[in-house]
């Protein structure tokens, strides 16, 4: 009989250890998606109206039922038109997670903005990295066309690791990684 309550009892222990790492992970969880969510309200707040404008012209063309909200195939034409990257139902599923805090079957256009507003739109570094690769392009009378490929392949990828954040996110996640 002892020994049964003690193995109860180990048991009743290793489930709520069990229990408290899964509360942990979800604060965990829950805190970065706070400060991600604070931190891209940021940068939407320091797009200029321009931008802004630009974003709502990308959500229009998405937005091909004109009910001013998007569902999932309109988000994943969307990401498709500014990433070059067909999400795949897993991605998409993890995606829409992401961005979709109303959690419905359709995002609205301030959604849609916060989500990838700030992705459409480089910092200046990158921006000066592509000018500085196009001028060097222009310019490349003495550089090997090897080496202005690989210039251009790294500018490429630094602007394209700036730009879809979210997209790498999503994929990170379905990798496992």
């Amino acid at each position: 009989r002892r020994s049964i309550s003690m193995d109860k009892a180990k048991e009743a222990a290793a489930k709520a250890a069990a229990s408290a790492g899964k509360v942990a992970q979800a604060s965990a969880v829950t805190v970065y998606r706070a400060s991600r969510d604070a931190l891209r309200r940021q940068q939407v707040n320091a797009l200029t109206p321009e931008q802004v404008e630009e974003v709502r012209a990308v959500f229009a063309t998405a937005d091909t039922t004109s009910r001013g909200s998007i569902d999932q195939v309109e988000l994943r034409a969307a990401v498709e038109k500014l990433s070059g990257k067909w999400l795949s139902d897993e991605e998409l599923e993890i995606f829409w997670s992401e961005v979709n805090h109303g959690g419905g079957d359709r995002l609205s256009f301030d959604e849609f903005l916060v989500a990838v507003g700030p992705d459409m739109f480089p910092p200046a570094g990158v921006r000066a990295l592509h000018a500085a690769s196009l001028k060097a392009r222009d310019t490349a009378g003495g550089i090997a066309s090897g080496t202005m490929e690989q210039i251009e392949a790294r500018a490429g990828t630094a602007a394209q690791a700036m730009t879809e954040p979210l997209v790498r996110k999503v994929l990170d996640a379905v990798s496992g990684a």
